[in-house]
C-alpha cells in the first residue's frame, strides 16, 4: 500500500518539503488562511437585503355614464387608489360635474389631478406621483375643451 501512495505522491509532484501528511488512505492538507477583502463603501450585498413583499396597487378605470358611478369611484380615491377617468363618451355637462366632483375629492385628500389626453384624467392621492414626459404636466381648465364654455 505504501508503494501505491508513493506513486501517487510522485505523480502529483508532492515532495517531502511540503507539510502534507499521508496516513492510510486520507490526505491531510495544511490549514490555509482565508483573507476577506475589506468592505467597499456604497456596495450592498443584495443577498443580505431583506425582501419585503410589495402590496398590490390597484388603479381604478372609469368611463362614467351617470353621476352615481363617480360617487362609487370617489370612495376608491378616498382609499388612496389612483383613478383614471375617461369622459369622451359622456355628456359634456355630466362630464364636467364628474371631473369637478373628483377634483374636489382629490383636493380634500391632498391628491393631484393630471390631464392625460382630451377628456381623460388621472386622479392620484398624495402617496402616488405621476411622472410624465411630453404630457401636459398640470391640469389647466383654460386649455380643456370640456371646460371651454364654463365660466
Amino acid at each position: 500500500m505504501a508503494g501505491l501512495l508513493d506513486k501517487v505522491r510522485r505523480f502529483f509532484a508532492l515532495d517531502d518539503s511540503d507539510s502534507y501528511s499521508i496516513t492510510g488512505s486520507s490526505v491531510e492538507l495544511p490549514q490555509q488562511k482565508v483573507v476577506k477583502a475589506p468592505p467597499r463603501p456604497g456596495l450592498v450585498n443584495i443577498a443580505n437585503v431583506a425582501r419585503k413583499p410589495v402590496p398590490m396597487q390597484q388603479i381604478v378605470l372609469l368611463e362614467p355614464s351617470s353621476f352615481g358611478e363617480a360617487r362609487d369611484v370617489a370612495e376608491a380615491l378616498k382609499q388612496r387608489k389612483p383613478i383614471i377617468v375617461n369622459v369622451r363618451k359622456t355628456d359634456k355637462d355630466l362630464a364636467r360635474r364628474i371631473v369637478d366632483f373628483l377634483s374636489g375629492i382629490s383636493y380634500a385628500i391632498d391628491g393631484h389631478m393630471t390631464k392625460i389626453a382630451d377628456s381623460i384624467y388621472i386622479f392620484v392621492p398624495s402617496t402616488v406621483e405621476v411622472l410624465s414626459q411630453g404630457v401636459q404636466p398640470e391640469y389647466q381648465k383654460d386649455s380643456d375643451p370640456l371646460f371651454a364654455s364654463a365660466v
